[in-house]
């Protein structure tokens, strides 16, 4: 479960309420510079200059590689990961490492990777610590193509089906419709929660969009 009550940073949000239950998926929806990723870095307590409550269960959120990976390559990397995890989820790492056409890329000391690789290696690490029971993850999709885009959003979900709580950063309108069983709108520095009831994407958009313009 995630809780943040009357939360409160600097002039970019001001006294946000929302729950999210245990479980679900929240898509953290806003357009850019609207304070996506401050919200997440006082969640996950990053943000020390903050008013207000919040309650996130075991979170567990990585922006960026540590900076002792630079000198690993992306194999060494995943396996550390895996040693350290109990090589839980190895298959569903080794998959998707095959479905992305990673290996050759892997074989690369971190350091020389694209930013494509290293969002992937982001990801991974969200799947091989799986005791964690809130996620959080920050513009999964930007940069990637559509067939790339599919793949992550299976990859979260599978993220979710062992029970986690996440709440997805991104601008993606049709991703977040996808992925979302609840939609957190951050726009003018206050937050609205909207259950994903909505029949089509068209409704979605539509809904979303209204108030995005007021």
């Amino acid at each position: 479960m995630v809780k943040c009550k009357n939360l409160s940073y600097q002039n970019i949000f001001n006294k946000l309420n929302f729950t999210i239950q245990k479980g679900k998926i929240a898509v953290l929806l806003g357009l850019k510079g609207s304070g996506k990723t401050t919200l997440l870095d006082c969640i996950s307590g990053n943000c020390e200059d903050y008013s207000g409550d919040f309650y996130a269960e075991n979170c567990h959120y990585l922006k960026e590689l540590p900076s002792f990976c630079e000198a690993l390559t992306g194999i060494e990397y995943i396996e550390m990961l895996m040693t350290l995890s109990g090589e839980r989820n190895k298959t569903e790492v080794t998959t998707l490492i095959e479905r992305l056409c990673l290996n050759k890329e892997l074989n690369k000391h971190i350091s020389e990777t694209c930013l494509y690789t290293r969002k992937v290696l982001i990801l991974i690490s969200s799947v091989c610590f799986d005791h964690h029971n809130t996620i959080l993850i920050d513009e999964p999709f930007t940069d990637f193509d559509i067939e790339t885009q599919k793949i992550i959003l299976e990859i979260i979900k599978h993220v979710n089906a062992q029970g986690k709580t996440l709440i997805v950063a991104t601008n993606d309108i049709d991703l977040s419709y996808e992925l979302a069983d609840e939609i957190l709108l951050l726009h003018n520095g206050k937050i609205k929660q909207i259950e994903n009831k909505f029949s089509s994407n068209k409704q979605y958009e539509d809904k979303v969009l209204s108030l995005l313009m007021n």
